[in-house]
């Protein structure tokens, strides 16, 4: 590429290949530079190692170069799969903003993030359809790479337009998730991209009881327990994993103790009609026997 046009190009940016002659148009992103080469002449040659070396003035011009990965062949503004090859020596075109997110389908309820290569343009995500956001998603990176900021600002976003959002937080890295973040970095970035310093609001905290909180200045923050005796015995099982002797020894310790209540009168109540009722239209599969629980 010619060299003023160089600093119009950056990593990630999306392109449009003219191909000439047979007027077929694909879109790319870019995969590698842009880099800058010398003209003639090779950037490693020894001629050139030792011009940059002395800080020699007569350097040689340069041009641009890049690699550019095709994402597929533009049709009536869309993208589809690109069975052929642009034809060598066609012209290529930066893709403006403008044109990004209908190329790319952007559309949706709020910004998850921008697109890298353009700044202005933000990536949208429909809260309302299933077959976008709640199906196989997944934040993959390396530590430090900004997951847990995503999946904030993920939550934040659904929950705002009117989705329930559980987080299962085994680490307790989202129970601070209604403050505002103290690190100048993302301050500064939250700034220069207009974005609004605040916390999520409306958050709760659930922690298991016997468990110390993570955040125990949370505002609104309650402890939680599972009520054995509401558990379905096949739901215990399944939980806790047991093996197939397990599993037998649990229900004849469940069967013994289910009958032990009603020989001291727990449950049922002899000649209680409605206790009676209950144990009778007891469903094993959906609940646990009234009464039955744990000691310690």
């Amino acid at each position: 590429m010619p060299p003023d046009k160089i600093l119009d190009v950056t990593s990630q940016a999306l392109l449009r290949v003219e191909s000439h002659p047979d007027g077929r148009r694909y879109v790319g992103t870019v995969s590698a530079g842009p880099f800058y080469d010398p003209d003639g002449i090779s950037a490693d040659s020894t001629a050139m190692v030792i011009s940059a070396v002395n800080g020699a003035i007569g350097m040689p011009g340069h041009h641009g170069r890049l690699q550019l990965q095709l994402l597929g062949e533009e049709r009536g503004g869309r993208i589809g799969p690109a069975n052929r090859r642009p034809i060598p020596n066609s012209p290529v075109f930066l893709v403006d903003d403008a044109e990004m997110s209908s190329i790319l389908g952007l559309e949706g309820d709020f910004a998850i993030g921008r697109v890298m290569g353009h700044e202005t343009v933000d990536v949208p995500i429909p809260v309302h359809k299933k077959s976008v956001l709640y199906r196989h998603t997944g934040v993959l990176g390396t530590t430090g790479g900004g997951k847990s900021t995503t999946i904030t600002n993920y939550a934040a976003g659904i929950a705002a337009e009117g989705a329930a959002v559980i987080l299962l937080d085994t680490e307790g890295e989202y129970t601070t998730m209604h403050e505002v973040t103290a690190d100048a970095d993302m301050l500064a970035l939250a700034k220069a991209q207009g974005l609004p310093i605040k916390g999520v609001p409306d958050t709760h905290v659930l922690t298991l009881v016997g468990r110390e909180p993570s955040n125990p200045d949370h505002p609104s923050h309650t402890e939680f327990t599972l009520d054995f005796s509401v558990l379905s015995p096949w739901t215990a099982i399944e939980i806790l994993g047991m093996n197939d002797a397990q599993q037998g020894r649990f229900l004849a310790a469940y069967d013994i103790g289910r009958r032990l209540l009603g020989d001291i009168n727990v449950f049922p109540i002899k000649k209680d009609a409605e206790s009676e009722r209950q144990a009778l239209d007891w469903d094993e599969m959906e609940s646990g026997y009234p009464h039955l629980t744990l000691v310690d």
